[in-house]
């Protein structure tokens, strides 16, 4: 591929700065410049001649770059799909606060400025090899991974993350999600645990909840739907994961009472409630109140002829 770059001098120390997918401008002189980017925004940079050592602060961001360090082009474009956890992220306020500063002192008091800017390349060397810096690296590292779609590589480095960085509960809501999504139940019910061992989620919980129903701890699962505040347990999730709950212990009667308290008056209809509806009807259908049964079912069939069995279940009610 074929990149044009160009650099016009439109004034003293003012550089128009023209890119095959960028434009931008700076102001400065050698050692320390203060600009703008189409494509990453407002920057400073500050860097000590001839050494080839240098840093770029971009306001409002947690770009760092330097020759020491670049990440790659694939950490700045990505879609934003997992967050940094503020545990690991940079001071972005003092960083650009720090550059700016030094950026001053170079070109006012060059000796000061320098050595402004050796102790700011210093403070990043540290950071980045703390347990909280190389934490950073591996979630990134493990978030390439998790855009990719690559599963086992992405749980590998956020493992690694915990271990150099233990503290860092949120880590475990997430790697629930992930292994819930793959269907590995005891794992995410472990990391969910260990998340709300440290802070205290309703969603969380629900997603615990869920996992300890589909892994047949209906026990856990109802205990902990039951605790739920009560502007939650009105729910339809909550409702429905609680009514299974009975449903798998063959306890119907409870079931269906657990049922009753959601909307069964509701008329419109989206995948959630033909869910109900279609376990209202298999409550219905196992207590031998089959008219009921197939008024709830025809209902689910209406909306979608292909819900889970629906057509299997009224053909059993019309037998």
């Amino acid at each position: 591929m074929v990149r044009f770059r160009k650099s016009i001098k439109i004034a003293k120390g003012v550089r128009l700065n023209l890119g095959s997918k960028s434009a931008g401008i700076s102001i400065g002189g050698k050692g320390a410049r203060i600009g703008y980017n189409t494509k990453r925004g407002s920057y400073i940079s500050a860097g000590i001649p001839k050494t080839g050592l240098y840093t770029v602060q971009y306001f409002g961001s947690n770009k760092s770059n330097n020759t020491q360090n670049n990440q790659s082009e694939y950490y700045n474009n990505v879609v934003d799909q997992l967050p940094l956890p503020p545990e690991l992220q940079l001071n972005t306020g003092l960083g650009c606060a720090w550059s700016f500063l030094t950026v001053i002192l170079i070109s006012s008091v060059p000796l000061i400025g320098f050595a402004s800017l050796a102790g700011q390349l210093y403070a990043w060397h540290k950071d980045n090899n703390s347990p909280r810096g190389k934490a950073r690296t591996l979630f990134l590292d493990g978030k390439s991974f998790y855009l990719k779609n690559d599963f086992q590589m992405a749980i590998d480095k956020f493992n690694d993350v915990l271990t150099v960085y233990p503290t860092l509960y949120n880590l475990h809501s997430i790697m629930g999600d992930m292994y819930m999504g793959n269907n590995a139940l005891k794992e995410a019910i472990y990391h969910y645990e260990e998340f709300l061992k440290n802070q205290d989620d309703i969603d969380i919980k629900f997603k615990l909840a869920k996992s300890y129903q589909q892994d047949k701890q209906q026990d856990k699962a109802i205990s902990l739907l039951q605790s739920f505040p009560a502007e939650y347990k009105q729910m339809l999730g909550v409702i429905c994961v609680l009514g299974l709950c009975f449903m798998q212990q063959e306890k119907y009667d409870t079931a269906l009472e657990v049922l009753l308290t959601g909307p069964t008056k509701k008329r419109n209809m989206d995948d959630d409630i033909a869910m109900f509806r279609y376990l209202l009807g298999i409550c219905y259908q196992e207590l031998g109140q089959k008219k009921k049964a197939l008024s709830q079912y025809n209902k689910v069939i209406a909306y979608d002829a292909d819900f889970e069995d629906v057509s299997n279940k009224i053909n059993e009610c019309n037998n």
